[in-house]
């Protein structure tokens, strides 16, 4: 077995830093998309600092400094800095805890948040109409089982892609998710519509109940880059512009809120560790809240046109 070599923490460059941070979040069992995304946030660090910077030479001003080189950068989006810091700050926060670096607080920057479109009930309608089975690829009409399923449960790519047919359970009305981003098996409820669609577009794949539920027409299951693909010709030839599965996703939260669904029940389905996410939802909608408030109002409701009662005020 090959010896593990832990330098002192005066003689850690980033470098070594770095290989022993992958062994931790290994150990800790994160999920390799993690580890990557880490990556990206310390890729950037190395190449401003340098490989054989020592980690305990690490200031605050560094990181600063930084920040204002990425945004510099008129490519790099501020949000993009944002997710490179929350990696960066995750990596240095590893070694402050272990005494590597005198302890510092990273702030991210401030960022205003863009409301995302979702697909409009007119789009949804175009992409929501049936292939005619007698006359389509099956790979059409499995593009049309995804946007329905990913606007009835709103699932992300990822969990989709790696969904098997035992993972449907017709019987109970129940889908089991075993592949999310936090690791965590979920399992939510179908919609009834989504249910009969299902027990059709399962009697056509067939296939074992280990094979993947969303597959090629030689039951080969696909790379998520091909059902983006997919996608994006899906809804292209239906005349809609957008072509985002993940839109599908805010489509799906959007349409959850605004039909007064409860928010925690939300965070559940949509698979969130806490309700930060459903909060920007909500705030992200708040102008569509304000449709029909009026007319759903209490008080519009028992105040007749404007009219009130007036009291005798002695």
């Amino acid at each position: 077995m090959k010896k593990i070599i832990i330098p002192k923490k005066s003689q850690l460059t980033l470098k070594d830093g770095w290989k022993n941070y992958v062994r931790y979040c290994k150990v800790k069992n994160l999920a390799e998309v993690t580890i990557k995304s880490y990556r990206q946030g310390y890729d950037n660090l190395e190449n401003y600092l340098g490989g054989d910077f020592l980690v305990s030479n690490i200031t605050l001003e560094h990181i600063e400094s930084l920040i204002l080189k990425l945004k510099g950068k008129d490519t790099i989006k501020d949000i993009t800095i944002n997710t490179r810091l929350r990696s960066i700050r995750a990596f240095l926060y590893y070694y402050m805890e272990k005494g590597y670096i005198d302890s510092f607080k990273i702030e991210l920057l401030r960022v205003q948040i863009k409301q995302k479109q979702p697909y409009t009930d007119q789009e949804l309608k175009k992409l929501l109409v049936k292939p005619n089975l007698n006359e389509t690829r099956f790979s059409v009409y499995r593009n049309w089982v995804i946007i329905n399923f990913v606007l009835g449960t709103g699932v992300r790519l990822s969990t989709l892609n790696n969904l098997k047919n035992r993972d449907i359970l017709l019987d109970t009305g129940m889908a089991d998710l075993r592949h999310t981003k936090n690791r965590s098996q979920q399992i939510i409820p179908l919609p009834t519509s989504l249910i009969n669609i299902l027990e059709e577009y399962m009697s056509i794949r067939k296939g074992e109940k280990s094979d993947a539920l969303f597959c090629n027409e030689h039951g080969k299951k696909l790379h998520k880059d091909w059902i983006k693909k997919a996608i994006y010709i899906y809804n292209k030839r239906r005349g809609v512009n957008k072509t985002s599965l993940h839109l599908l996703r805010h489509t799906f939260a959007k349409k959850y809120i605004m039909a007064g669904g409860n928010p925690l029940k939300l965070q559940k389905l949509l698979g969130h560790k806490s309700m930060r996410m459903v909060k920007r939802y909500v705030n992200l909608y708040s102008q569509d809240l304000k449709k029909d408030y009026d007319r759903f109002n209490p008080l519009e409701n028992i105040v007749d046109q404007g009219e009130y009662i007036e009291m005798n005020m002695r």
